[in-house]
């Protein structure tokens, strides 16, 4: 076994971490998708903008929150977000019955800060650049837990539900591809653990904006590589603009993904409105993410079945509006800051 796969997780970690979870989360549906012109390929999407909090983020969240009061006793927890983790871990401290704080960017959606605040955490926003710096310097002040959003073993194990639950779901039947949006990378490093252990046969896929490609360059050259925030905010998939996967994330990335697809904001948008009419729910761009691959690499997965993960609806009403109605950005003209800057 090389030194990087000692890194890893371990099924155990997951099959804990769901156990743990039981009952505090929602079984999220597997849904029926049918991709226009492409009556062959038997596409399957997990809702998990269903979840209490809107995302995917409550498992890696609140795994992690409750481990750390396994532990022993905290005065609270703290964490930085542009959303839907910030959401997810002031939900996990109303669970726990402790107090939590949620350093978010300047730039964040007015929705998202207000989610957050009525999930119970107290938020400080500050200037994108010093969220880290301030979510830190207040852990140290306050004596506090920090949570990071998907660079944490525990993150991820809660993360990896998701691959157990979908299992149990499909009844012991085959997926040919699973596909998973990417932005620090912490949902795709807990289902590559289940499912290259579960289903080996399955090729794990992640998926990346083309203007928040960093893992799908790093992936081909081998190497972790860093986009500059400039580069990555272009995108309307806000919650995809992390700017590098985490180093543990790309541990379980490199030993056990098979590729890495990107796709552009045009192909986000008609996956948006696909999705937004065949499952009636709202999703925001960045669950769209997985769905715009089947769209632009279809030929790719033709025939096969795959499950896709619809990974967040935190979008308010006004802006899902305007994105089902909106044209996609191009090259020469950038999106604006809003919806937010950063990881989500």
């Amino acid at each position: 076994m090389t030194d990087h796969l000692l890194d890893l997780i371990s099924v155990d970690d997951i099959v804990a971490a769901r156990r743990r979870l039981s009952g505090l989360i929602r079984e999220t549906p597997l849904r029926a998708v049918q991709l226009p012109h492409d009556p062959t390929t038997d596409v399957l999407v997990k809702c998990e903008n269903l979840q209490p909090t809107g995302s995917f983020k409550l498992r890696g969240a609140l795994n992690a929150l409750l481990v750390a009061l396994e532990r022993g006793p905290r005065r609270g927890f703290i964490t930085y977000s542009a959303g839907n983790h910030g959401r997810a871990l002031a939900h996990a401290a109303q669970i726990a019955g402790v107090p939590s704080t949620v350093v978010m960017p300047a730039t964040a959606t007015e929705a998202k800060v207000e989610w957050t605040r009525l999930a119970g955490a107290e938020v400080v926003v500050v200037d994108p650049d010093d969220i880290v710096t301030r979510a830190h310097a207040i852990e140290d002040e306050r004596g506090l837990g920090f949570i990071h959003p998907f660079d944490d073993r525990d993150v991820i194990a809660g993360q990896g539900t998701v691959a157990l639950e979908i299992l149990d779901q499909l009844g012991g039947g085959e997926i040919d591809a699973i596909l998973v949006p990417v932005g620090g990378g912490g949902l795709l490093a807990g289902i590559a653990r289940i499912l290259s252990d579960r289903l080996p046969d399955t090729r794990i896929i992640g998926v990346e904006p083309e203007f928040a490609g960093d893992l799908a360059e790093g992936f081909r050259t081998g190497t972790r590589v860093a986009w500059g925030r400039e580069q990555t905010r272009r995108t309307i998939a806000d919650g995809l603009r992390s700017p590098q996967v985490g180093a543990l994330p790309w541990a379980h990335i490199s030993a056990l993904v098979d590729d890495v697809l990107t796709v552009p904001e045009e192909g986000i948008l008609d996956a948006l409105r696909l999705l937004a009419v065949q499952t009636d729910t709202v999703i925001e761009p960045s669950a769209a993410v997985a769905t715009a691959a089947l769209l632009h690499h279809g030929d790719t997965f033709r025939g096969a079945r795959v499950v896709s993960l619809l990974t967040g609806g935190n979008v308010d009403d006004a802006s899902f509006a305007k994105l089902l109605g909106s044209p996609a950005p191009t090259q020469s003209t950038p999106t604006s800051s809003r919806p937010e800057e950063g990881r989500s």
